[in-house]
């Protein structure tokens, strides 16, 4: 519709009143947050811990959608393992270092400064998620580079640790581009 969508935090409110719904319930919870330094979603959340400690515990994912998501997913194996919440957020404190988020952006449509020069060239902007930030890996020419560098970033992270959740993300108006990723 040529509308950027918008995104807003939680309110410390609306968390407040999620943390009560858990302690009136003599339940306890993780929750697991954007990135602290993309968001001051975990900022909110930490306002309105103030006297449910003793029940909730928060974790700054230090990462963002499929990389939170991972997380969560982790989250759910150690619960279902029999772990508590404290138990389950010191080991996602371990793990969200080795999570890796990593993109290619087909488009420079909304990275307006180098957009038509990139478009002209078919230059792909390449990111990660490090360290709780976004940072450029790279700018590729065409697809085929731009996959080619994702997969020296996986072989410099170690390879795909697949006893861990994984995801793979795409976002467009049909799957053409995904299939010449996939196929490249």
């Amino acid at each position: 519709c040529g509308t950027i969508p918008t995104t807003s935090q939680v309110s410390p409110h609306d968390f407040e009143a999620k943390f009560k719904e858990v302690k009136e319930a003599g339940d306890t919870a993780v929750v697991i947050c954007l990135s602290s330094l993309l968001s001051g979603t975990y900022q909110s959340a930490h306002i309105a811990l103030d006297g449910y400690e003793d029940c909730i515990t928060l974790v700054d994912s230090l990462n963002v959608c499929l990389g939170e998501q991972i997380l969560v997913l982790y989250a759910v194996k150690l619960r279902d393992e029999g772990l508590s919440a404290k138990e389950i957020a010191e080991k996602l404190e371990e793990k969200k270092k080795d999570v890796c988020v990593l993109a290619v952006f087909d488009t420079l449509e909304y990275l307006k400064t180098a957009a038509w020069a990139g478009n002209i060239l078919s230059i792909k902007p390449v990111i990660a998620i490090e360290k709780g930030e976004v940072a450029i890996l790279g700018k590729a020419r065409g697809s085929k580079n731009g996959n080619n560098i994702l997969i020296q970033e996986v072989k410099n992270k170690n390879g795909i640790d697949f006893s861990m959740p994984y995801m793979l993300g795409y976002s467009g108006l049909d799957d053409s581009l995904l299939r010449k990723y996939i196929a490249d």
